[in-house]
């Protein structure tokens, strides 16, 4: 393996390291309403990575992933409104019960 694509995996293997870190920081609420978000970045930033060993494969990748994650990424966004009101409708059955 040459010098430039360890010195790229090791780039990302550090930047993995500190996302992660910041991901943990945000609150459950925050991770609830932006999951999609946060694994769309891990990839984007991965490509990058590639694209500085192979423009090519970083190009079909990310066609690849574009086809294979945005079913995912609606399909989540659409399961936490579906979280979110449920949860709403609980809550007005609660408020509406007599005290």
């Amino acid at each position: 393996m040459n010098r430039k694509r360890v010195f790229v995996l090791l780039i990302l293997a550090f930047g993995s390291y500190f996302y992660n870190r910041f991901i943990d920081s945000r609150d459950d609420e925050f991770m609830e309403k932006y999951t999609w978000a946060t694994v769309i970045v891990g990839v984007l930033y991965t490509l990058v990575g590639v694209w500085f060993i192979d423009q090519r494969a970083a190009r079909i990748s990310f066609v690849a992933f574009c086809f294979s994650g945005a079913a995912m990424a609606v399909g989540d966004l659409r399961r936490y409104f579906i979280r979110r009101q449920n949860g709403e409708r609980i809550l007005a059955g609660f408020n509406g019960r007599k005290r």
